[in-house]
């Protein structure tokens, strides 16, 4: 891929000069101003059927999925549960799936300053690597799509056309200009803005996940700043739980203190996902004998609140089911989001090796419930050839499923199952 980079600025005319260099480009304020920005663009030809676009933990092959206005995705409409919907996402920043379209994000959006562009047709990727701040600002990353070009804007400072708030509850895009703080500067300031290009083959998606983390540990590095040892930590961290997070009535390590969990049905009991069965693992390795047995009795609990056919439930409160229903459904598909399941088989197993690598006795029921709990799992594949998102954990079946999974691996890393229509649901 060979893009092609321009430069510029906003503000009064003649009010900058610039040196572009290969790996920096240098700004030089002619006059005062208020309200000065700079940019370095790149234009390349990536047509959406074709170009995936990846923004680290910001957005992946451009966000350019279905988007629907609530409050949290997984909250599903009983018109949209099937077996294989499509990807939908909240109002965040995104591209089009259709035609010309523009995203603004910051670099403190991302977990990586960085933007890779794959080009499929081709084999072949571009990523450009940037640094976060100047003069104390988050850099703006702006992607606009013009028919087959790609523009991709690094301006300093940002200035988002659309800006990402939650507002009435509900995540939206809105225009909010006092969100970013315009730059003022001197004349004869510098302002630099530094980017490292790679254009360089590339077989798929994977293979830009792997160059994305071989350049990005090229390019940064970081060392510690230690303000507290671990083992502090890890003594404050036991000591609150031991003290205002166990449940003496039930059992049970909770996901907050006992004054919160007497009134929120999300934090006495929640399977994996946010901790429950999971912060357990490493008490159980280095924590007290106290806090060791408490683990185990966790575990014991979380055994109880198991399906017939081996699904831990989602949520208990005051002893009783809950579901993943977010208030709607209660009962009519006690929905439990796999995810959390899945969460609970792994840690369950991984406690079970730590207890016996500590030498102690491993309750038979804990032992029968991590078997139950992966063979719901194995069946429901063996079922249906994917895990879901939703599943009626008293059936084992499906209430909502996975996107195709061949939209999302190559086909080299597809399981060797029969095709998911050939499953009876």
């Amino acid at each position: 891929m060979h893009p092609v980079k321009t430069c510029g600025w906003y503000g009064d005319a003649e009010a900058a000069r610039f040196v572009s260099l290969a790996e920096e480009t240098h700004f030089f304020a002619q006059t005062d101003s208020d309200n000065t920005a700079y940019w370095v663009r790149w234009t390349l030809n990536a047509p959406i059927d074709s170009t995936y676009i990846m923004l680290p933990a910001c957005a992946y092959d451009g966000n350019r999925f279905e988007a629907v206005e609530r409050k949290y995705p997984p909250m599903f409409t009983e018109d949209e549960m099937e077996l294989n919907p499509p990807i939908r996402m909240t109002q965040v920043p995104r591209l089009s799936p259709d035609g010309d379209s523009f995203m603004d994000v910051t670099t403190g959006d991302l977990a990586a300053p960085c933007v890779c562009v794959f080009d499929k047709k081709n084999k072949s990727a571009f990523l450009l690597f940037f640094e976060q701040q100047q003069h104390g600002l988050n850099l703006g990353i702006s992607l606009d799509q013009e028919g087959d070009l790609l523009h991709i804007s690094l301006r300093a400072p940002a200035a988002r056309r659309l800006v990402y708030r939650w507002r009435k509850g509900i995540p939206s895009l809105k225009k909010m200009p006092e969100a970013d703080t315009p730059l003022a500067v001197k004349a004869g300031q510098e302002t630099v803005i530094a980017h490292r290009e790679y254009s360089c083959p590339c077989e798929d998606i994977p293979d830009l996940f792997r160059l994305f983390f071989e350049k990005r540990a090229e390019l940064f590095s970081g060392s510690d700043n230690p303000v507290l040892p671990f083992s502090a930590f890890f003594d404050m961290t036991e000591t609150q739980h031991n003290k205002d997070r166990f449940n003496e009535t039930y059992g049970n390590y909770m996901l907050d203190v006992k004054e919160k969990a007497a009134h929120n049905k999300f934090v006495q009991w929640q399977a994996g996902w946010v901790g429950g069965g999971m912060t357990t693992l490493p008490m159980i390795i280095d924590g007290s004998a106290l806090s060791c047995s408490r683990s185990i009795s966790t575990l014991e609990f979380a055994a109880r609140y198991q399906s017939k056919i081996g699904f831990y439930y989602g949520i208990v409160f005051n002893g009783e089911v809950k579901h993943d229903c977010f208030g709607n459904y209660e009962g009519k598909y006690n929905m439990l989001l796999i995810r959390k399941h899945a969460d609970m088989v792994y840690f369950v197993c991984k406690q079970i090796i730590a207890l016996e690598q500590r030498g102690l006795s491993v309750p038979e029921t804990i032992r029968e419930s991590a078997v139950r709990a992966a063979d719901a799992l194995v069946a429901l594949w063996q079922r249906y050839g994917q895990l879901g998102q939703f599943v009626n954990c008293e059936t084992g079946e499906i209430v909502v499923g996975d996107p195709p999974l061949a939209r999302l691996l190559p086909q080299h890393l597809l399981p060797h199952t029969k095709s998911p229509e050939t499953y009876s649901t």
